[in-house]
């Protein structure tokens, strides 16, 4: 039986994030033994997807929909009838009993104890508390510099995140790499990823944030790199010196968090995202549609670096590999002229035969 790497396609879950997210997971995960499939709302409650489920997925679209969806019972109606959280229930108890939940931007806020979004903006402001309660504490945001907008990419960033020490290491022990050809990518740590950004959010732990709905402290509270509860594992930080929001710089943007016998990891960006992905959202403006606006703004979406593909997809299956997903080993990185590149440990380059192309001092 295959293992299937679950995405929830439902209410709320924006169509660009599930494409991206569903290529994410195919290049991750082993393609002989796993397979990629999508979960509405309903199949969630069912609870027939945790038989063969290899990870679940909360991909980006909107946290309150996720909420007021998996809320509903089988026929849509909410709460009344004592299965009203049948879908919240079917992913804690799949997560407790050994399963991995990966949830990304909207899918981080959803897994945190309370979603705190644009709290002083009286169109877009939600501070509610969140069930699945992976993280105990508060996913804050919106973190980019851009203003951000519902259902449009207008407010797209690049931000920079920096991956921990212990990730680090871990990543480069299961066979993932940084070429060593790379000037801005050396052996070493702290090492800097730059990544895709929409609305996404930071973590700050129960107790410690502060005053959180002053617009001039919210995210106050825990840095990652000192004051952060060790029951959860901060996999990566936004780097200081960026123009973020809600006081985000230096907090944490990727965590671990520990659920019974699985494990969750929350991670507030999009490393999902290509660069070119990136510059395609930005043309089009909205989702399917043309904008002109989109010339005002797209240059936030070109800070990203094509080469540094190589590195978001190192961080996508990194982060699997620490929620205990089994997934590929070596670094896939692009299509060129036909040929399926692939990085070694020491910089050098593979095709689809692995006949090595060029070596990493090259």
């Amino acid at each position: 039986m295959a293992h299937v790497g679950y995405v929830y396609a439902g209410q709320g879950a924006s169509s660009l994030c599930v494409k991206l997210t569903i290529r994410a997971l195919q290049s991750s995960l082993p393609a002989a033994t796993h397979v990629v499939r999508t979960l509405l709302a309903s199949e969630v409650a069912s609870r027939r997807w945790c038989e063969d489920a290899a990870v679940f997925v909360m991909p980006g679209g909107r946290d309150q929909c996720y909420a007021s969806a998996l809320l509903a019972n089988s026929r849509g109606e909410r709460g009344g009838d004592g299965v009203g959280d049948a879908g919240i229930d079917a992913i804690r108890d799949y997560v407790e009993k050994g399963g991995s939940y990966l949830g990304l931007c909207a899918g981080a806020y959803f897994g945190s104890s309370r979603t705190v979004f644009e709290p002083n903006d009286p169109d877009l402001g939600i501070v509610e508390p969140r069930p699945l309660s992976f993280f105990g504490g508060d996913a804050v945001g919106s973190v980019p510099p851009r203003p951000f907008a519902y259902g449009s990419e207008q407010g797209a960033s690049a931000v920079d995140v920096i991956l921990s020490s212990r990730f680090v290491e871990h990543c480069r022990n299961a066979g993932e790499c940084i070429p060593s050809n790379e000037p801005l990518r050396v052996y070493g740590s702290p090492t800097t990823v730059g990544v895709y950004a929409n609305g996404g959010c930071c973590f700050v732990p129960r107790g410690m944030a502060g005053s959180i709905l002053d617009p001039n402290l919210a995210g106050a509270g825990a840095t990652a790199a000192s004051g952060f509860p060790s029951a959860y594992n901060v996999l990566a930080w936004y780097a200081p010196g960026q123009p973020l929001r809600r006081g985000a710089e230096g907090k944490a943007a990727v965590v671990l968090c520990r659920a019974g016998k699985g494990h969750a990891v929350l991670c507030g960006v999009h490393p999902e995202f290509r660069a070119e992905d990136a510059r395609k959202a930005a043309r089009s403006g909205k989702e399917g549609k043309s904008d002109d606006s989109a010339m005002k703004w797209r240059s936030a979406a070109y800070l990203l670096r094509d080469h540094d593909d190589l590195y978001r997809a190192g961080l996508f299956r990194s982060m699997l590999r620490e929620a205990g997903v089994e997934v590929v080993r070596g670094v896939r990185t692009r299509e060129a002229a036909g040929v399926l590149q692939w990085y070694g440990r020491n910089g050098e380059i593979y095709n689809r035969t692995s006949s090595r192309i060029s070596s990493g001092s090259e």
